[in-house]
């Protein structure tokens, strides 16, 4: 019996690679434990997609915190520097990052909602695509208080 290391699964995976709550997801909806226990990307396209969706909301979810830890910083950093001139300026990268970042967001933001196209025509998955839809309301809601709150400056 040959028994298929990590390091051989995931050459044979051949694809991005994030650990999500203790256990190694791959972008084509492979899983593996790190050590022995691995499976393949799944057969039924259900499956499959789940697994890809929740790998891609994952890196998703890390990437806007990223995002927003970065703006914050710079913001907070900014309004420190013109307060006191003893404190460091903002990250003069900063602005680029962030527009990195948000291409990435937007790209990833894309392929969820084109697996949510394709896994709503299966009707075991109306649950999954109203959850999307009100967490997609919420963030559409965030970032309008957010870009208020912004907005409002004293002078």
């Amino acid at each position: 019996m040959n028994v298929e290391t990590f390091d051989e699964f995931k050459a044979r995976m051949n694809c991005e690679m994030l650990a999500i709550k203790g256990r190694y997801c791959f972008r084509n909806g492979a899983v593996s434990d790190g050590m022995f226990g691995h499976s393949n990307p799944p057969a039924d396209e259900f499956s499959r997609l789940t697994l890809q969706r929740a790998f891609l909301q994952f890196k998703y979810d890390k990437q806007v915190k990223l995002f927003n830890e970065i703006k914050q910083e710079n913001l907070e950093a900014s309004s420190m520097f013109l307060k006191y001139s003893n404190s460091p300026p903002p990250n003069p990268d900063a602005p680029d990052a962030l527009r990195r970042i948000r291409e990435t967001v937007l790209k990833l933001r894309e392929e969820i909602q084109a697996i949510d196209g394709r896994l709503i025509v299966q009707p075991e998955n109306a649950y999954v695509r109203r959850q999307a839809e009100l967490r997609q309301a919420r963030l559409s809601e965030a970032l309008t208080v957010q870009t208020k709150i912004q907005e409002i400056v004293l002078e």
